[in-house]
């Protein structure tokens, strides 16, 4: 009966169960789970043993540890295993007629060429994070986007601390993604300036929650404009605000 019912791959296993002396009434036993317990971390890791035998390899931990919006995360994390829609991915399950890329039509639209290689992509890291080159990463996968992320070069911005320097590239990365929807939805251009203001400015107002002793209001008395001593011309250089509140 047994050789009827399973696999014969199966039947050498069951039959060298060793029966018990003793009566004991049957229970469900999760192979998997040393324990014998079902648990959904047991059953994620036995599905991803037999689909994935190669897993994305990305620091996940740092990713839920990181010091930014929870939505970001999610945003991090779904580069990091590639499943965002880009065409390349699109393409894979569905007959897309174009594949190349909305902004520069040059190459197929990856996740490594939207986020690194596009000079859409390129303008908005060199404008956003701090004269950021995108060609210096030498980004060869989507692990290695949120290992820059997670661990980011030191000659980026070296008097920041390093956690706002992560926050500011994947704030990046988002806005990245945020002008390829726009472009590809409602066929705006890309406004490289309109897209760093964003950055800059959602940038600021999380520093102020995430370390609020860091951004402090300076008292009316300094806001206020005082003449330069004689003999002296004073030249007003005017940046935009939320730049000049960077670090």
């Amino acid at each position: 009966m047994i050789r009827e019912l399973f696999d014969p791959a199966d039947v050498p296993a069951i039959l060298s169960i060793p029966l018990p002396m003793r009566h004991k009434e049957d229970k469900s036993i999760w192979v998997p789970n040393a324990k014998g317990v079902f648990t959904v971390k047991s059953a994620y890791h036995s599905i991803t043993n037999k689909y994935l035998p190669n897993p994305p390899s990305a620091p996940w931990k740092k990713i839920w540890n990181l010091n930014a919006p929870e939505h970001l995360k999610m945003f991090l994390w779904r580069i990091g295993v590639n499943v965002l829609p880009t065409r390349e991915n699109l393409l894979k399950r569905f007959d897309v007629v174009d594949s190349s890329c909305v902004h520069c039509g040059a190459d197929p639209e990856s996740a490594i060429h939207v986020f690194f290689t596009c000079t859409v992509a390129r303008a908005l890291w060199h404008s956003a994070c701090w004269g950021f080159r995108a060609y210096e990463a030498h980004i060869q996968s989507s692990e290695d986007i949120i290992k820059l992320v997670l661990e980011p070069l030191t000659s980026i911005c070296p008097n920041s601390e390093s956690w706002r320097v992560s926050l500011n590239m994947a704030l990046t990365l988002d806005g990245i993604w945020n002008l390829h929807n726009q472009v590809l939805f409602h066929e705006d251009k890309a406004d490289i300036q309109a897209a760093t203001q964003q950055i800059q400015f959602r940038l600021v107002e999380f520093s102020r929650i995430a370390a609020p002793n860091t951004y402090t209001t300076p008292p009316p008395s300094l806001l206020s404009w005082t003449p330069p001593p004689f003999n002296c011309i004073e030249i007003k250089l005017t940046l935009h605000i939320l730049i000049s509140k960077l670090p």
